[in-house]
């Protein structure tokens, strides 16, 4: 994966990691469709995303040393394994009890 002028912050691939570590709270969101020619809301279930701490959780997978940190023009560029970055989350909010083991 390669960010490119931003940080983890806009990471969102951490949202995978948040889901994988289990104990995610539930909120009903609601959406307008067009549903047989017509358009109306609908309510369904999702989970109450949290990115607050992706900027931590990436600060600490950089320094496993698995991110390549450099610049392109003036913007700094983070290169990574995707896979390594999830996996490191995940593992990372789980143990900060952020999120329970499932």
């Amino acid at each position: 994966m390669l960010l490119l002028g931003v940080g983890h912050a806009n990471n969102t691939s951490l949202h995978l990691a948040e889901y994988r570590a289990g104990g995610a709270k539930l909120i009903t969101q609601g959406a307008p469709i067009e549903d047989e020619g017509v358009r109306v809301w609908k309510t369904y279930q999702d989970v109450d995303w949290n990115d607050e701490p992706f900027p931590e959780i990436g600060a600490a997978f950089d320094e496993t040393g698995h991110t390549r940190i450099d610049k392109v023009g003036r913007g700094e560029t983070r290169l990574f394994s995707q896979r390594a970055a999830v996996d490191f989350a995940t593992r990372w909010l789980r143990d900060r009890g952020s999120a329970p083991a499932p």
